[in-house]
């Protein structure tokens, strides 16, 4: 595409999967998806329309979030058919007056938050079916912080990892989340940090503080579901999603879609790495004296 393509939202979730795409889309509502060899774009078309602000991805499904709380699915999403089918509307009278602002797919539930920071979770990320009964919207417990909403909620391939953010920009996760209990208990505030954004990988949890600074949080597990620290990340961006490998995408404040490219040496290749280095620079320089850290 041509260096001068402009885009607003991307979502990487499993850009790494059997039907694995990167969808990304253009402030003018155009939706594209590529996978990660060809990089050859594709553009899929949209419900007449509509302009996504909201996008996320799963193994079967793409979700599509509108300013005006509407809320679309791509279905038909496999191995064979990677883009899918067709776009299919969610019906959301169940929700009443409430009016979507975040949606966030899991492999199996979807996490949703209205505009009064109301936080819903739905059992099944694929899109409605005429022969099944649609899955219900169960609410999940607010914030007790005074004053405080929920504007975020983010998960990913790991269902129970779910992360949220509120109107003052601080971060929390979900605890006790299982697969017998997918809404788990009660919200865990996360300190280190504030954060605009939130993108899921299978192993960590990336963040956009209002700076628009990427910063990683690591140490999470199951018995650790808060992690242990913050690692700032080198760039400034506007919007990130993350694979479930850590493959990290961003687009600037002008547009540019980029991949950020990270290599992770282990502790043991490190050192060796290290010795060759320093053995090849005491050789050349008999005055140097260097002390392994």
């Amino acid at each position: 595409m041509a260096s001068s393509t402009r885009w607003s939202l991307v979502s990487a979730t499993v850009a790494n999967g059997p039907a694995g795409l990167v969808w990304a889309s253009q402030p003018n509502g155009e939706l594209f998806c590529f996978t990660l060899d060809s990089r050859q774009f594709s553009c899929v078309s949209v419900p007449m329309g509509c302009l996504f602000t909201c996008l996320s991805t799963t193994t079967d499904a793409v979700w599509g979030l509108t300013a005006g709380g509407t809320v679309y699915i791509r279905s038909g999403i496999g191995p064979h058919c990677p883009q899918g089918a067709s776009w299919v509307q969610l019906d959301l009278d169940q929700l009443g007056d409430s009016k979507l602002v975040s949606v966030s797919c899991g492999t199996e539930n979807v996490w949703a938050v209205d505009d009064k920071g109301a936080v819903f979770l739905r059992i099944g990320t694929k899109a409605p079916s005429s022969h099944y009964l649609n899955p219900a919207w169960v609410q999940v417990d607010g914030l007790a912080t005074a004053g405080a909403i929920f504007t975020q909620v983010a998960t990913g391939p790991e269902d129970w990892m779910v992360w949220a953010i509120d109107n003052k920009k601080c971060v929390y996760v979900r605890a006790a989340v299982t697969y017998e209990m997918p809404i788990g208990t009660h919200w865990i505030p996360v300190a280190g940090t504030q954060a605009q954004q939130l993108s899921v990988s299978s192993t960590t949890v990336w963040a956009l503080n209002p700076q628009r600074e990427i910063l990683c949080r690591y140490g999470i597990s199951k018995q650790n579901p808060v992690g242990d620290y913050w690692k700032k990340i080198p760039g400034n961006y506007q919007n990130i999603s993350a694979s479930a490998n850590n493959q990290l995408w961003g687009i600037t404040k002008d547009g540019g879609l980029f991949e950020h490219k990270s290599k992770y040496l282990k502790r043991r290749e490190f050192v060796e790495e290290s010795l060759s280095k320093i053995g090849r620079s005491t050789s050349a320089n008999s005055d140097g004296d260097w002390e392994l850290l």
